[in-house]
């Protein structure tokens, strides 16, 4: 009788999976979300070089950003044709789209349309696609894995913030584009071609039908409250947490934090990597929707501190680390529960669904932060909305269904 279905144990998933939770830690970080996490370092620069103003900048990548509406599809293709060549492809689109902000002539249009083509394809070169192939070859250690993929963009950050302020002050805005192009157009590529393959159920159940993977459909999913209720939660956490991250740098600078900004931002992609890999490790161990309620509302905390006006240094990290602790579970929160709720049958097309309603979010706190800031002179009032979703989110996660011992798509009609 074959075994080949049988479930294994954790140590053995990391010796024939590791490559592919390597290649997707590369992946994640040099992907587009990067862009996100060092964003808020080209605001002064371009403010600088253009006259835009802070709400200009702030809303013209919220309309950018809207080009990530592309998630379902290419969730769909990846459902398709693999993890790997959308990946590749995704991550020269972006690759281009940084050579173009890097040739802006001062146009705010120009803005606009290499934003919107970055975020066409960034869904593709994010964790709705990666977490698709780690999913694939992880189970018994499917958080700790997915830790350990998405914990690229926190090391990425970590590592690019000192170094891109640094090619900035000293090359323009240009250098630190171009940079970043070559960090998606080669170290991405190279690595993702080398290291990403299907998991061993995909390529068996491929040799069947596309419909041989256990869960639910879209419109299965869609019948689940459930599915409703994590749409909420992603809406109201990317609002709260992608506006904070896209202005850290002069939100820092108008709390007198100015010089120490570089280093509170790598302080917040540390704390976002022990979001990442601490989330994960606890997915495996501890009811997940307890854990993520729990992240959810210290970052509450934390945007509640940051309201003071003139913090010490240890204070306002405290505050940073509080809410990208928040921000690391994000990626974890995603992957897992889809996975575990939905199932693999459809993973890619029903994370596309809530890549979406996450880059609405994240629109929405982009924008309202820049206004906001234009509207009061100060980040205030904005902090205190955000703090005001983020008690509706945690609330939410704890109304979630146990996701531990669950079977994958169950209840579907529920």
């Amino acid at each position: 009788m074959s075994n080949a279905g049988a479930p294994i144990g954790a140590a053995a998933e990391w010796r024939r999976g590791w490559s592919v939770a390597a290649a997707s830690f590369i992946g994640m970080g040099v992907g587009a979300g990067l862009y996100q996490y060092v964003s808020s370092l080209f605001i002064a620069p371009l403010e600088a070089a253009f006259g835009w103003s802070r709400g200009d900048i702030a809303g013209a990548a919220a309309i950018g950003l809207l080009g990530a509406l592309s998630a379902p599809f290419i969730g769909m293709i990846a459902d398709r044709v693999g993890a790997m060549r959308v990946a590749v492809a995704c991550l020269l689109i972006v690759a281009c789209a940084y050579i173009g902000l890097a040739s802006m002539t001062g146009e705010i249009w120009q803005f606009i349309a290499c934003v919107t083509v970055l975020a066409i394809a960034a869904p593709g070169c994010t964790s709705l696609v990666f977490s698709r192939a780690v999913n694939g070859w992880f189970d018994a250690s499917r958080g700790l894995a997915l830790g350990v993929m998405a914990s690229g963009l926190s090391v990425a950050t970590f590592v690019m913030s000192p170094i891109l302020t640094g090619v900035i002050a000293q090359h323009g805005f240009r250098a630190g584009y171009l940079s970043l192009s070559a960090l998606a157009g080669v170290l991405g590529v190279i690595v993702v071609l080398a290291g990403l393959r299907s998991g061993p159920k995909e390529t068996q159940a491929a040799a069947r039908t596309p419909l041989a993977l256990e869960g639910a459909t879209l419109a299965q999913a869609a019948r689940m409250r459930a599915f409703w209720l994590l749409a909420v939660i992603m809406l109201l956490v990317n609002a709260a947490s992608t506006g904070v991250l896209t202005q850290i740098a002069p939100l820092l600078g108008e709390k007198g934090l100015r010089a120490a900004a570089p280093t509170l931002i790598s302080v917040y992609a540390m704390a976002v990597l022990a979001g990442r890999l601490g989330v994960g490790v606890l997915f495996d161990r501890v009811e997940p929707k307890f854990v993520s309620a729990a992240v959810t509302a210290a970052a509450l905390v934390g945007f509640v501190m940051l309201m003071h006006g003139a913090p010490p240094i240890g204070y306002a990290v405290a505050c940073v680390i509080l809410i990208g602790l928040m921000q690391g579970a994000e990626a974890d929160v995603l992957a897992y529960f889809i996975a575990r709720l939905f199932g693999l049958r459809a993973y890619n097309t029903i994370y596309g669904v809530f890549f979406t309603i996450a880059i609405f979010g994240s629109a929405a706190g982009i924008a309202g932060y820049g206004r906001l800031y234009d509207l009061t002179s100060n980040y205030n009032l904005a902090l205190g909305l955000s703090g005001g979703m983020l008690a509706v989110a945690a609330a939410l996660y704890l109304a979630m269904p146990s996701l531990h011992r669950r079977t994958p798509g169950a209840q579907i009609s529920a």
